[in-house]
C-alpha cells in the first residue's frame, strides 16, 4: 500500500507497507528531505531504523550502522510483565548455541577435605589453560543448570534374574534427579530400545521403567552407547547440558571369552566417540560374575576387562565409576550419580590455536578455592 501526505512543515512523505509473517507489518517512510525511516511493527512491538539520503538507482543507502529509534519510549504490551533489572535472565528457550568452534568442558568440583561437591562457584573461579595456554571462558553454566539425562540400562541375559530390581533402582533415579532435569531411558541386549524418549514428565517414567524387561540377543554395549549418543544429540539440539549414566556388567560380546556376535563398532572407536561427546558419561558396573563350569560359560578374563572398559570409558567421557558388587545397592549408586551430576560446571571457550589438526589438546582447570579439586575430561582431538 502506497500513502503520500503533506505534512504540517510543507514536507511530502510517502509510506510503503507490506505484512509480516507474525501478523504485524513493514511500514517504510521516505521524506521530502531523502531521508529513509524503516518501521517494523510486530506483536511483540516496534524497531524503527534510520536511513540516509538514496543512492543513484534510488535505494536507501545505510550510513554507518543501523539506529535504533524511539526505544526508550515503547511501552510494553498488554500482561507482560516489567523489567525487574536492567539486565535479564536468559531462560533455556533463549539459549542457542551456534559456534561449532567452541570447545566445551565439564567439570564435577570436589573438596578434597571432605570428598563433597563444591557448590555456588561462579565464572571467577575457574581459570582454564589448554597445552599449557590459559583460555578466555566465554561461556558458564553453573551446576544448578539442568540435564538432559539418557539412562542407558543393560537388560541381556546376564541380568535377567535380577530384572525386578533394575526397574526399583531406575524409579530411585527417577525420582532423585532434579524436577528441571529432563530423562530418557534406552534399554539394550542384542539391540538398543527407547523405552521412553527425554521427557520432564516423571509419571511417564515411572510407566515406562515398569514396562522394562530384558530380551534376547548377544549383548552390544558399544553399539549400544553410540545410539545413545546419537539420539541424545538429536533430542536435545544441544540446549542443553547433557550426560549418559550407563548401567552395564560390561560384557559385549566382542571380548575374548563371551559367547555372541558382540557389537559392531569396535572398542576403540566406540571409545573416541565418548572422548569427543559434548557430555558427561557416568557408568555403573554391576558384577554377575559366577563360575565358569565349561568353555561355554562367559570366562573370568572377560569379567575383568569388562570391569576395566566400563571403568576406561567413564574416564573417556569425563565421569566417574561406580563398581555395584550387589544389586541390592544398584538404586544407592543411581542416587549418587544424581548427586555427582549436581556438582557439574560447564564452561565453554574458543581455543587460541585454531588449527583443526586432529592432535590431542591436553585441557587443565584451576579453581580459585586451595581445597577445590575439579574432575573431568582431560582433553579432546581437535578433529
Amino acid at each position: 500500500m502506497d500513502i503520500s501526505a503533506r505534512t504540517t512543515n510543507g514536507t511530502i512523505r510517502s509510506e510503503l507497507e507490506a505484512p509480516l509473517t507474525d501478523g504485524g507489518h513493514v511500514l517504510q517512510t521516505r521524506s521530502g528531505t531523502g531521508d529513509y525511516v524503516l518501521r517494523m511493527v510486530t506483536e511483540k512491538g516496534e524497531i524503527t531504523l534510520a536511513l540516509n539520503s538514496t543512492v543513484n538507482d534510488g535505494t536507501p543507502e545505510v550510513s554507518g550502522p543501523p539506529r535504533l529509534l524511539g526505544s526508550e519510549n515503547t511501552s510494553k504490551g498488554a500482561g507482560t510483565p516489567a523489567n525487574s533489572t536492567d539486565s535479564e535472565e536468559i531462560s533455556e528457550g533463549d539459549v542457542i548455541r551456534v559456534d561449532s568452534q567452541l570447545a566445551s568442558v565439564n567439570l564435577s568440583v570436589i573438596d578434597r577435605n571432605t570428598n563433597r561437591g563444591v557448590l555456588g562457584l561462579t565464572q571467577s573461579d575457574f581459570r582454564l589453560f589448554e597445552d599449557g595456554i590459559e583460555q578466555l571462558l566465554l561461556q558458564f553454566e553453573s551446576a544448578s543448570a539442568p540435564f538432559d539425562l539418557i539412562l542407558l540400562i543393560d537388560v541381556s541375559g546376564s541380568t535377567r534374574d535380577v530384572v525386578k530390581l533394575i526397574r526399583l533402582a531406575a524409579l530411585r533415579f527417577v525420582e532423585a534427579a532434579r524436577p528441571s532435569d529432563r530423562i530418557g531411558i534406552i534399554s539394550f541386549a542384542g539391540h538398543p530400545t527407547v523405552i521412553s524418549p527425554i521427557t520432564l514428565d516423571r509419571e511417564v517414567l515411572r510407566q515406562r521403567v515398569n514396562a522394562i524387561d530384558t530380551t534376547t540377543g548377544d549383548t552390544k554395549a558399544y553399539d549400544a552407547i553410540d545410539f545413545s549418543l546419537t539420539h541424545l544429540l538429536k533430542s536435545t539440539k544441544n540446549t542443553r547440558r547433557t550426560a549418559i549414566v550407563m548401567m552395564s556388567d560390561g560384557l559385549d560380546g566382542s571380548i575374548p571369552g563371551v559367547q555372541g556376535d558382540g557389537s559392531k563398532l569396535p572398542y576403540a572407536e566406540m571409545l573416541s566417540q565418548v572422548r569427543e561427546f559434548d557430555g558427561v558419561l557416568y557408568t555403573l558396573w554391576l558384577n554377575t560374575e559366577y563360575e565358569a563350569l565349561n568353555p561355554l560359560d562367559t570366562q573370568p578374563e572377560a569379567f575383568d576387562m569388562g570391569y576395566e572398559r566400563m571403568k576406561e570409558m567413564a574416564e573417556a567421557g569425563g565421569g566417574v565409576f561406580y563398581k555395584v558388587e550387589r544389586l541390592e545397592d544398584l538404586a544407592g549408586a543411581y542416587e549418587r550419580v544424581v548427586a555427582d551430576l549436581g556438582t557439574v560446571y560447564s564452561l565453554a571457550y574458543r581455543p587460541t590455536k585454531k588449527t583443526r589438526d586432529g592432535k590431542w589438546r591436553a585441557v587443565r582447570v584451576t579453581l580459585s578455592r586451595a581445597s577445590a579439586v575439579a574432575r573431568g575430561k582431560h582433553g579432546y582431538y581437535a578433529n
